[in-house]
């Protein structure tokens, strides 16, 4: 799975798009900053895996323990994923405006949304102890909150964090 997400994202990020022949609007990637991604990541994913945790409680049930595990798993595994696919995302030529645009940020939250659904499916799976059909409800709930999470994020972060 992972090899086939570096994948596609490569040929996203190696293919010529229409408006590559006019060089006045081809901008080339800037250097990737870990400092602001691992920024971005802590404070989206703190939210995140709190949010992440309260519904894992409310489909499942658990203790203090268990919502501390799931936390703590849920914290590392996210985060991991959000700074890959933040720098797979950073290697996208775009100019500014672009970066801090809905239609990139709608397409960045799609694409992690995608990889996290999973992750969250496979927590749910692993230490809820449930079915196929609980995992998945679960997956999807944290689906659809996270994503509007992650789009207030990018938003936020973009306009603070401002590159030169």
């Amino acid at each position: 799975m992972r090899h086939a997400l570096l994948a596609g994202f490569t040929v996203l990020s190696l293919s010529t798009p229409a408006w590559a022949d006019d060089p006045a609007i081809v901008i080339a990637p800037p250097a990737f900053d870990w400092q602001t991604t691992v920024t971005k990541a802590v404070a989206f994913e703190a939210l995140s895996s709190t949010l992440e945790t309260g519904l894992f409680l409310a489909f499942y049930g658990g203790s203090a323990a268990v919502a501390g595990g799931v936390f703590a798993v849920s914290f590392v595994t996210a985060g991991a994923v959000y700074v890959l696919h933040d720098h797979l995302w950073e290697q996208v030529p775009a100019t500014e405006e672009e970066r801090r645009g809905a239609q990139r940020i709608a397409s960045k939250s799609v694409t992690y949304r995608v990889v996290s659904t999973l992750r969250s499916v496979a927590i749910g799976s692993v230490l809820g102890g449930a079915g196929a059909a609980t995992s998945a409800a679960f997956g999807a709930t944290v689906a659809v909150a996270d994503t509007i999470l992650y789009a207030a994020s990018e938003f936020t972060m973009e306009s603070l964090l401002r590159r030169p």
